[in-house]
């Protein structure tokens, strides 16, 4: 398994973890609210702090050996089949996240809540970059 794609499956679990850490907070306020609740800055602070934290801490020990590894001249933006594969991970990413916001659009236009809108906006950012990482890793096991 390359540096990268170690690299994109731990951003995955970190985007996953903060996902499930903002959705759960957000889906316990608003049982206990009895409808959809406001965006809460300390919720949306929380779930970004969890995720960087999660992220940085998994992808330090990889970090340390490329570090390591440059001195013995390994690429660091990795080689053409990474590139590749990034460019078309990022293709996809971008297609997924304008499909999920033009549907956080509809949903605008059907019931009018600026909370629901909020909320579904970080649902697509969520989605399209878990795309990203789940074709980027699709990729990397097939042949390009």
């Amino acid at each position: 398994m390359s540096f990268w794609e170690r690299n994109t499956i731990v951003l995955a679990v970190g985007t996953l973890i903060g996902g499930v850490f903002y959705f759960s907070i957000v889906t316990w306020q608003s049982v206990a609210a009895g409808s959809l609740v406001a965006p809460s800055l300390a919720v949306w602070l929380g779930y970004i702090v969890l995720q960087f934290c999660v992220s940085m801490l998994g992808t330090w020990p990889g970090a340390r050996k490329l570090k390591a590894d440059l001195e013995n001249k390994a690429p660091h933006a990795g080689d053409e089949r990474d590139r590749l594969i990034r460019m078309k991970a990022e293709s996809v990413q971008g297609h997924a996240m304008s499909a999920l916001i033009f549907a956080c659009m509809a949903a605008w236009f059907l019931h009018s809540s600026a909370a629901l809108l909020f909320h579904s906006l970080v649902a697509a950012l969520i989605v399209s970059e878990l795309a990203r990482a789940g074709w980027q890793v699709f990729n990397y096991n097939r042949a390009i």
